[in-house]
């Protein structure tokens, strides 16, 4: 699939990727650090670290000079790294894309590196390989390669926060009339959090929906078709309330539907806006009118009468899942990043349909909020990334954090029989 880059009748595949090949100062490096990455697998050990290793060895033999050497070896010994980072990470907090950027040092390893990753997932499995990952490795190297050129320009919360702000104002003032003064005190109650991990195009379509639904028990369902990321798009505006996530994901999920990200964000005037990125069972968009339209009414009326809606109804079958737990093992672990008022929560365990719904469940009998969820699903094997808080905001500490583990451990091992 590397070489694929290099071939002008494949280059309307990926006409990004193709360009950046053409920048690469040697392409055969790229096509070595290639043959290397996944080499050692199977030997036992850290695969990347062995094929290193190997990889050395080869360009010591056929002469190759200290600069591509390091650079081979580099490739393979982080090739996993660009795809973690995308999928697992997120890549709107800028420390996130500052600690990527610093990683990998220059732009021509990150576009090596870029390459390699968009190759390997292709290469290995093409049925991977969707718009989804696609955007997401995309838009780490755009942030990536804008860090690398202004790295003596400290991109702080305050400049993201202004510069979104000000980007969605312009996108609202092109769109329809709405006046500045309601979208300003509309803003006032969204937080500073909020603009930091919002893009100005997103901003602008929950600021239009938001107005739009003002009265006294505002409810709305919007859905983008072609959202961010090459996704289908949900947003979700109502009252909050304690159990309001846990209940709408396993509505999106009893419909069929896969999620693939969410965000979860309380104004301060109690009203829940959630955004969910959302593919369907294959793994689609979802285009058809009729069929969007029913699920805008099926959430409507699970928001409207959340009573009727404690998922005695069970999650539809999706071909992509399990429907037993016999293989694989569920691994948790916590992570209070440095800095951060929330705790990063990684769930690795087999995936079944109503996973996330059970998680989000959980979450809220343990008193817990979620801020993000990020959901992956690798060989059957569901990878969860969740941040969280306790309801005051702060990061969770060493004994609850044990007593949540418990308690998803306990979740699955009931699920299973």
């Amino acid at each position: 699939y590397a070489r694929r880059l290099a071939v002008p009748e494949h280059r309307d595949e990926l006409p990004q990727c193709s360009e950046i090949f053409q920048q690469l100062r040697k392409p055969q490096l790229l096509y070595i650090a290639a043959l290397f990455h996944d080499i050692a697998k199977g030997r036992g050990g850290d695969h990347s670290e062995l094929g290193a290793m190997d990889a050395k060895t080869f360009c010591v033999q056929h002469g190759l000079d200290d600069n591509d050497t390091s650079l081979i070896v580099w490739l393979v010994n982080t090739h996993l790294l660009m795809s973690t980072v995308a999928q697992r990470k997120d890549i709107s907090d800028p420390d996130v894309i500052r600690d990527f950027a610093l990683e990998v040092k220059t732009k021509q390893r990150l576009k090596y590196l870029y390459l390699l990753t968009v190759s390997d997932i292709r290469g290995t499995n093409p049925t991977l390989w969707n718009d989804w990952k696609a955007s997401l490795l995309a838009q780490l190297y755009r942030r990536s390669i804008d860090t690398l050129e202004h790295q003596d320009s400290k991109l702080t919360q305050a400049n993201i926060i202004i510069d979104s702000s000000q980007t969605a104002l312009q996108l609202l003032h092109r769109s329809q009339q709405l006046k500045d003064t309601d979208i300003l005190a509309l803003w006032e109650n969204m937080g500073s959090d909020y603009f930091q991990h919002q893009s100005a195009e997103s901003i602008a379509w929950h600021t239009r929906i938001m107005l739009k639904h003002c009265n006294e028990n505002p409810i709305s369902v919007d859905i983008l078709p072609h959202g961010e990321h090459g996704s289908t798009e949900i947003l979700i505006y109502a009252k909050a309330h304690p159990r309001f996530f846990s209940l709408i994901t396993a509505g999106i999920e009893h419909l069929g539907l896969n999620i693939l990200d969410a965000r979860i964000h309380t104004t301060g005037k109690g009203m829940a806006l959630d955004t969910f990125h959302v593919l369907d069972s294959q793994g689609q968009t979802i285009e058809n009118q009729l069929r969007i339209q029913d699920i805008k009414n099926q959430l409507l009326q699970l928001i409207s009468h959340p009573e009727q809606g404690q998922c005695q109804h069970k999650p539809l079958p999706r071909p992509r899942q399990l429907k037993s737990l016999d293989s694989g093992k569920t691994q948790i672990q916590f992570t209070n990043p440095t800095g951060k008022t929330y705790t990063e929560v990684s769930i690795s365990t087999p995936d079944r349909p109503g996973l996330l719904a059970d998680i989000a469940l959980t979450l809220y009998q343990e008193n817990v909020r979620i801020l993000l969820a990020r959901i992956a699903t690798v060989s059957e094997q569901a990878e969860d990334i969740l941040h969280i808080t306790t309801h005051q905001q702060q990061a969770l500490n060493p004994q609850q954090q044990q007593a949540l583990k418990s308690a998803l451990l306990q979740v699955q091992k009931a699920s299973s029989q």
